[in-house]
């Protein structure tokens, strides 16, 4: 409904632009926690 009524405003894409943040601030969070581990599993406390 959301992106309906963003596509609805204008022509531009920014149901796209919104996935796009939404996944590089995703990508981002993963890299951080992969970053905080051994190679053994290990998470170290934050």
């Amino acid at each position: 409904m959301f992106t309906g009524m963003m596509l609805e405003r204008t022509s531009f894409g920014w149901p796209l632009i919104c996935a796009g943040a939404l996944k590089l601030a995703y990508d981002f969070l993963l890299l951080a926690e992969f970053r905080a581990s051994d190679a053994d599993g290990r998470v170290d406390p934050i």
